[in-house]
């Protein structure tokens, strides 16, 4: 690959490209971005494998958080995930195989994305400020062509495609969605901040319990990065705002709302093109999975570089991947809480098959290790356990705190 071309900033963007220069030591590498479009800048939270692949890429944590206005996070604190007045926290383990401390970051997803972009270029990542007005492929459907709106070319042999909520590539390959929103009731986010005067750097998200979705409540240096997801089937934005307000009071900022609908691509790799991030597919901001698979899918895009993986196992893994997240997540929303309709709405839902398979008709865990965990989410060799079967007690046991026995 002699020209490699990343298509979108952000997060996924500049972590594909730093990915990209390492890793593919012999390719030019470059990303192309309207300043004019923007980011989406929501997500604000991560997983411990971030962590790792940051590392793995050479960027230094302690200059990371200054710049990123980050704190260290150690797990998400539930509250009123029941029908009683119940919280709990979700954490990732006090230590690694390695004895070392486990954890994540918090950050402002817009200095994020400047601070990776600044590594990107000085790593040799040329950086091209345009709107994509043309995608060209050869007879074989590789891109071969970027064309610009000024109609500058760019020639390239591999495309990384990060362009979010546009999926241009998916749009262009025709690719078969899988849609999650029978089991994945919120669609609408609408993000807000509010002020934060404890400075703690080792912290937990909060994801509070609310009457039609929940909000998250991320810890920065400076201020909290929330937002109350909802679906918007059931409330309208000013009904969400109003139970905002009323929850949060009146010192706020509101930001524009996104709306979305949980699922994901069935392809990720297709021919000369890995699709990245948002542009692949998302489920919703609990358990932070975005950011997440983000790092699995470049993880595993190595193993294709290196010939130890297939096309068609790499998309398998991705696919598995997704459904373990969606199940986990949905996993949370099998509650005990019922104060209106978009909890009573869950419990009429049929579970997913694997959910079936783990949580019994009395909302009891059947399973006992994570070898049967895995039989359970039919996980192929090739792909990791997202979560362990400690998780899915856990939340049994925050979602039914009136139960004694979460084991059959």
């Amino acid at each position: 690959m002699n020209n490699i071309i990343v298509i979108g900033g952000g997060t996924a963007g500049w972590l594909s490209a730093i990915f990209a220069k390492k890793y593919c030591k012999n390719s030019n590498v470059m990303l192309i971005e309207s300043l004019e479009i923007g980011i989406l800048g929501a997500g604000e939270g991560s997983t411990p494998n971030l962590v790792n692949f940051l590392s793995e890429l050479g960027i230094a944590e302690n200059d990371l958080l200054k710049k990123v206005n980050g704190t260290k996070k150690i797990g998400i604190h539930f509250h009123n995930w029941s029908d009683i007045d119940y919280s709990y926290v979700h954490g990732f383990g006090e230590k690694s195989e390695e004895n070392k401390d486990v954890y994540a970051y918090h950050f402002d997803a817009r200095l994020l994305a400047d601070y990776l972009k600044e590594i990107a270029i000085k790593r040799g990542v040329e950086y091209i400020n345009g709107k994509i007005k043309d995608i060209e492929q050869d007879w074989n459907g590789n891109i071969k062509n970027i064309k610009l709106e000024n109609d500058t070319n760019y020639k390239t042999d591999f495309v990384f495609d990060c362009s979010g909520f546009y999926r241009l590539t998916p749009k262009l390959f025709k690719l078969k969605w899988k849609s999650y929103a029978n089991q994945l009731m919120v669609n609408t986010a609408i993000p807000f901040f509010l002020k934060r005067n404890d400075i703690s750097i080792n912290t937990r998200t909060n994801a509070i319990a609310m009457d039609y979705g929940w909000v998250w409540q991320i810890p920065l240096q400076s201020r909290w990065g929330c937002g109350y997801i909802f679906d918007k089937k059931l409330i309208s934005e000013d009904i969400a705002k109003k139970e905002i307000i009323n929850k949060f009071g009146n010192d706020i900022q509101i930001n524009k709302t996104i709306s979305f609908e949980p699922g994901t691509y069935e392809k990720t790799l297709v021919n000369n093109c890995l699709i990245v991030g948002l542009s692949s597919g998302f489920l919703e901001p609990l358990e932070a999975t975005s950011i997440m698979t983000i790092v699995v899918q470049l993880k595993t895009f190595k193993k294709y570089l290196n010939n130890t993986l297939t096309e068609n196992e790499f998309n398998e893994s991705i696919n598995n991947i997704q459904r373990q997240n969606m199940v986990i997540i949905r996993h949370h929303y099998n509650c005990s809480k019922n104060n209106t309709n978009f909890w009573k709405k869950y419990k009429e839902k049929k579970l997913p098959n694997e959910l079936e398979n783990i949580v019994s008709n009395k909302n009891l865990i059947r399973i006992k290790n994570d070898f049967e965990l895995k039989k359970a989410l039919n996980v192929p060799k090739s792909t990791k356990l997202q979560f362990p079967i400690e998780s899915y007690i856990l939340i049994n046991n925050g979602n039914f705190p009136k139960k004694n026995i979460t084991l059959i």
